[in-house]
């Protein structure tokens, strides 16, 4: 979406003629597909293999920086709900990432083990990720209200 944006500001396309979309129109598709994904993998994330979490995380990532950039256009409450999940389902997707890269390097470097369990951290992690999940889709999208 940022693209998009980027691309249609600097050719601008929008100084010669006036633009052929509302930027509400041009947002909402956008908001959808990334929601979407986000969605899709959210309703299984006990089930999620670690490139799947990953692919997650980047949505995640990708929804919410849409949403931060666009939030002034829409009703300020449920965007705040809605991004305030997101930031939190973030933060633990942030969490889990970094202890598969740990492990990884810990893997590579053949150290002893640093006495805490994938399993351990994973697991939690995931239980707090499926409570976040539930909000977010609690609070529900806002862009197609």
């Amino acid at each position: 979406m940022f693209l998009d944006l980027v691309e249609w500001t600097a050719s601008e396309d929008w100084r010669k003629e006036p633009a052929s979309e509302p930027i509400l129109e041009f947002a909402a598709p956008r908001f959808d597909a990334v929601w979407r994904k986000v969605k899709g993998k959210g309703t299984k994330i006990g089930d999620l293999e670690e490139h799947q979490l990953h692919r997650l995380r980047i949505n995640v990532k990708k929804l919410r920086y849409a949403v931060d950039f666009l939030a002034p256009l829409y009703a300020r409450k449920r965007v705040r709900k809605f991004a305030s999940s997101l930031e939190e389902m973030q933060d633990c997707l942030g969490l889990i990432h970094d202890d598969m890269v740990s492990r990884e390097i810990v893997a590579d470097f053949a150290l002893a083990e640093t006495g805490r369990t994938d399993i351990t951290v994973r697991s939690r992690q995931l239980k707090t990720m499926e409570g976040r999940f539930k909000r977010l889709k609690r609070v529900g999208h806002f862009w197609n209200s």
